[in-house]
Parts: structure tokens; C-alpha cells; sequence
């Protein structure tokens, strides 16, 4: 058997990877300086351990890494659209050496286009 699809991507490629998660926003308790004075002694804040940022409690779309791809994988299978009609389905996923895999809907071939991509979904969960 013979398969030939065009894909985004190639193998060997490296692209940056989108992701939902946590928001990260200033700490209240040290207003984002990651320490807190006191009597003119300088100490690491214990809300934020020193980062100056705390999870929020949404989730938005971020830039999670930027990654080469190691294989391509093609899945064809039917889709059940109701009643008796299926319709043909292929999906693409690229692996990586950590062994996840993405469709191409959260990759990027440049960093641009992967903030560009993350601030239109976080304007749409608003």
C-alpha cells in the first residue's frame, strides 16, 4: 500500500509548540518583585517563591516550547456525521523525541506566528 498526503511540516523541522494552560500573573503579595523588604532586609517571597508570578485561575493559550520534529504519524478513519453517512477523516500528528505529538493546528514554523496564533484564541475565550 501506497500512502501520499502533503504535510505543513517535515521531519527534522523545529516549531514552535502552542499550548492551554495556567495563566502566570504578578504576585499580589511582593507586586511582582519576587521579594519583600522589610526593616531594610531583603527576603525571597514565600507566596511566589521569588518568581514575582502566581498561576492564575484561567487557562489561555501560550507559547509552551519550540521543538524538532522527529516522526510523522497519518491516521485515516470515518467520521459517523448521523444516521447511516460516514465521511472520510485523515489527521496528521508530528512526534517529537519526548514522545508527544500535535496536529499541526499547534505548531508554527516561526515564533511570530505562534504569539500571533495564542493572542486570536485567548481574544476568543474572552
Amino acid at each position: 500500500m501506497q500512502i501520499n498526503i502533503e504535510t505543513k511540516f517535515n521531519i527534522g523541522q523545529e516549531v514552535y509548540i502552542i499550548q492551554k494552560a495556567r495563566s502566570k500573573e504578578p504576585c499580589a503579595a511582593c507586586n511582582g518583585e519576587g521579594h519583600i523588604i522589610v526593616d531594610g532586609n531583603r527576603f525571597s517571597c514565600d507566596k511566589c517563591f521569588g518568581t514575582g508570578r502566581l498561576h492564575g485561575k484561567r487557562k489561555i493559550y501560550q507559547l509552551a516550547d519550540k521543538d524538532t520534529i522527529t516522526n510523522i504519524k497519518v491516521y485515516n478513519y470515518l467520521l459517523n456525521t448521523g444516521g447511516h453517512h460516514n465521511e472520510p477523516k485523515t489527521v496528521v500528528k508530528y512526534g517529537f523525541a519526548d514522545r508527544s505529538d500535535y496536529t499541526d493546528q499547534k505548531l508554527f514554523p516561526t515564533q511570530e506566528e505562534a504569539e500571533t496564533r495564542c493572542n486570536e484564541l485567548n481574544k476568543e475565550v474572552q
